[in-house]
C-alpha cells in the first residue's frame, strides 16, 4: 500500500494505490487505484486485473502514423519544473485572465480544468473546424490556437514546479484559493530552503529568502 501525492508528478491532490502479488511467482495480480483531485470534487477509483505477461506486441502499435495533410498549431517545449520564473509566468497568465484570481489548486488536473474554463473566455480559442461561416481567416484561427497553447505550456509549468517541491521534501504550501493579486503583501505559495528559510512568493508574485519565524508572521496576518 501507498499513500502519497508525489506520485504521477503532482496530477492528483491525493493518491492511494494497493497492490496484491502471487507469492509464488511474485507477479501482480490486483492493483487498485484511489485519486482525488479538483479540491476533492473529482474522486476516483480504478481497479487493474487479468494481467497478462510475455505477451508479444504487433511492432506497429508504436508507430504514431501521422497524417501527411496535419496543421502544426504550435512548437511546445516542456518547462524545467525547477524553473521557479516559469512557474510565476504561469500564475501571472493565470491572474491576467481572471482580473485578479490565482488558480485554486496546483494539482495537475485541477489547474488544467480551470484554466479551460477561463481560456474560453478570454482567449477565444476559435475552432479550426467551422467552416465557411467563420469570421476568422485561417491564419487568425492559427494565431489564436497558438496563443492558446504558449500560454497553457506556460501554465503546466505550475503543477510540474510544485510538484518537485514535494518530492524533494521543501514543504510547499500554496494558497491559490484565499489569495489574490489584489493581496499584494500576502502569501501565495512558499517552500522550504533550509531548516530556518523559507522562499514564498506573494500575493504581487515577487518572491523573497525569509526566515521561518517571519513565515509565520506572514502566514498569520495573510490567513486572518
Amino acid at each position: 500500500m501507498v499513500n502519497d501525492p508525489r506520485i504521477f508528478g503532482g496530477t492528483f491532490e491525493t493518491f492511494t494505490g494497493y497492490l496484491w502479488v502471487d507469492v509464488k511467482t511474485n507477479l501482480p495480480v490486483l492493483l487498485e487505484l484511489e485519486t482525488v483531485a479538483d479540491k476533492g470534487s473529482m474522486h476516483t477509483k480504478m481497479v487493474f486485473d487479468n494481467f497478462k505477461w510475455d505477451v508479444q506486441l504487433d511492432p506497429s502499435v508504436f508507430e504514431p502514423n501521422i497524417p501527411a495533410d496535419y496543421t502544426l498549431i504550435a512548437e511546445v517545449q516542456t518547462s524545467d519544473v525547477k524553473d521557479e520564473g516559469k512557474a510565476i509566468e504561469g500564475l501571472r497568465i493565470f491572474a491576467e485572465m481572471t482580473n485578479g484570481k490565482y488558480t485554486l489548486s496546483l494539482s495537475k488536473i485541477s489547474i488544467m480544468k480551470e484554466f479551460g474554463k477561463v481560456a474560453k473566455k478570454s482567449i477565444d480559442i476559435p475552432d479550426a473546424n467551422r467552416g465557411p461561416n467563420s469570421k476568422l481567416t485561417p491564419q487568425e484561427i492559427e494565431r489564436k490556437q497558438k496563443e492558446f497553447m504558449e500560454k497553457m505550456s506556460t501554465v503546466q509549468a505550475l503543477p510540474g514546479f510544485y510538484a518537485q517541491l514535494v518530492k524533494e521534501n521543501k514543504d510547499p504550501v500554496y494558497y491559490g484559493d484565499k489569495i489574490t493579486a489584489n493581496d499584494v503583501d500576502a502569501v501565495l505559495m512558499r517552500w522550504k530552503i533550509s531548516d530556518n528559510e523559507y522562499r514564498p512568493i506573494f500575493g504581487d508574485l515577487t518572491s523573497e529568502n525569509i526566515s521561518a519565524k517571519r513565515l509565520v508572521e506572514l502566514e498569520s496576518q495573510s490567513l486572518k
